[in-house]
């Protein structure tokens, strides 16, 4: 079995091999030796010299820049702080997944409750280093077809089954963004071969937003909408809902604020709200009646469709 320090040292050398920093890691060592103060090390005393401020930017000839890795060192360094032997900096040995299920092969049967009837569907490895434990966020299932449903992952595209998932089909290997946060399967797909993905990866942001993509002969072919972002414009769609005995009719929020279609994405009204919206109901009964929460933890409803 993979130990999970395996999969973190994977982590280090594919995501941040290209860093300068690395090389004051110690040549003395293998892979597998290096541990968690070793890396730290390396990365401070690389970028002391540059005076970094608190968020990882330094000035250069007048000129703000960020360090490369910055961010994504800290992210690691933080979730990893809790998990290493202290003393010596040592990684995991086990995943918490292993600890768990070894607590519950030493207990017997009827002293634990009652356990889900969950099978994994797979993947279950990656050729990058991951084993399997890359995040996805979002699934959406066949009108009619309870062996067909679609899942949607950060950084991976989205994906089909047609088989319960015993067998996955990427459908959106060409486009410019793999990024998927939310998906729309409209109650006609069986004659409109239709899907909706927001695009981008709204939980951690590695990938930012192109918009709302729509394809109209299931997933071979995707076009955009009237919520269209370029790359570099740091914008996300977090999530969208479709409106009940209508498939034209479609709510997004975004980061530019909550959107709403009636004619299947080809234009959109952008003037409902201005509040950056990261997730968002609707009233079982009443489309018009939203709720909608904001990353800062508030709730907010409308009874007119977003008007006020």
């Amino acid at each position: 079995m993979k130990t999970i320090i395996f999969a973190l040292l994977s982590m280090i050398s594919i995501q941040l091999s290209a860093q300068q920093w690395t090389k004051n890691l110690p040549n003395d060592k293998s892979k597998k030796e290096l541990n968690f103060y070793d890396y730290q090390n390396a990365f401070y005393s690389y970028w002391t010299p540059y005076n970094l401020d608190k968020n990882g930017y330094y000035m250069e000839n007048g000129i703000k820049k960020k360090a490369a890795g910055w961010k994504q060192f800290k992210r690691w360094e933080w979730a990893m702080k809790g998990q290493i032997d202290n003393r010596t900096g040592q990684f995991p040995q086990q995943s918490a997944q292993n600890i768990y299920n070894n607590h519950f092969k030493s207990k017997s049967k009827s002293s634990t409750a009652k356990i889900a009837n969950w099978s994994s569907l797979g993947p279950n490895s990656s050729d990058g280093g991951y084993a399997g434990i890359g995040r996805l966020g979002a699934v959406a299932f066949h009108p009619t077809d309870n062996n067909t449903y679609w899942v949607g992952a950060p950084s991976g595209g989205l994906w089909k089954t047609t088989d319960n998932g015993n067998s996955w089909t990427c459908l959106t290997d060409e486009n410019n963004v793999l990024g998927v946060s939310d998906i729309i399967i409209p109650t006609d797909y069986d004659t409109s071969h239709t899907i909706y993905i927001a695009t981008g990866d709204r939980d951690a942001s590695h990938n930012s937003s192109i918009g709302v993509l729509k394809s109209t002969d299931s997933g071979v072919t995707w076009n955009t909408t009237g919520i269209s972002f370029n790359i570099g414009d740091d914008k996300y769609v977090y999530r969208m809902i479709l409106k009940p005995n209508d498939n034209q009719t479609i709510l997004a929020a975004t980061s530019d604020g909550l959107f709403k279609t009636t004619n299947g994405g080809t234009t959109w009204n952008n003037n409902l709200s201005a509040t950056e919206f990261v997730d968002l109901e609707a009233k079982p009964s009443d489309f018009n009646t939203l709720y909608a929460s904001t990353a800062d933890g508030y709730i907010h409803v409308t009874t007119n469709s977003g008007v006020n």
